[in-house]
């Protein structure tokens, strides 16, 4: 019989951190069976972390998350009528604040804010 080992979770310290788009997944969400946006963020400013993961729905409104984040790349929403191609994120440079959430004996860390990275000379 053969284990599979899967790596251990290091908890994402609270703070800002600069980030990357690393991974961007399509999936359905369990609870409502809408589609969402799964987004992977790599922290770049601190070593040894593990990625981070939001979810984002389909909806273009100035509340929306997603509205926020493409403000945080540099994107201008005015460039998006109808449809964002998400693949165009991959890459791309943030700032990210992480706080902690406890849920079930569990404590997790939540993205929630992003913010342009702020140019250095």
């Amino acid at each position: 019989m053969r284990l599979v080992l899967k790596p251990e979770y290091l908890l994402v310290p609270e703070g800002t951190y600069e980030a990357e788009i690393y991974k961007i997944n399509e999936i359905v969400n369990k609870f409502s069976t809408k589609p969402q946006s799964q987004i992977v963020f790599k922290i770049t400013s601190k070593e040894g972390c593990s990625p981070l993961v939001d979810w984002f729905n389909p909806v273009l409104h100035p509340k929306a998350k997603i509205y926020q984040l493409i403000n945080a790349i540099g994107l201008k929403l005015s460039d998006y009528t109808k449809e964002i191609d998400l693949e165009d994120f991959i890459g791309r440079q943030l700032r990210i604040t992480v706080k902690h959430k406890s849920k079930g004996g569990k404590t997790y860390a939540n993205i929630v804010k992003y913010s342009k990275l702020i140019a250095t000379a």
